[in-house]
């Protein structure tokens, strides 16, 4: 192969792994998005492991059900 074709082939597998961690974070956000009635529940799902990017997901659905004003998150 030339040295061409392994530049292109390294990115595209770079690519392929940001994407792999990346998909199940946002989709983890999406289902965190609605908002939550006052008094009541928020739900989000995070399918993917706790590191310092979906931490501070989770960080921001807790400060999104509080000023919400939810009971329970």
């Amino acid at each position: 192969m030339t040295e061409r074709r392994l530049c292109t082939l390294r990115r595209a597998l770079l690519a392929l792994v940001v994407l792999s961690i990346l998909v199940p974070a946002v989709a983890g956000v999406v289902n965190a998005q609605s908002a939550a009635d006052p008094g009541g529940v928020m739900v989000g799902r995070l399918d993917a492991p706790i590191d310092p990017v979906t931490a501070r997901i989770l960080r921001g659905w807790i400060s999104d059900a509080h000023d919400g004003g939810a009971e329970l998150f």
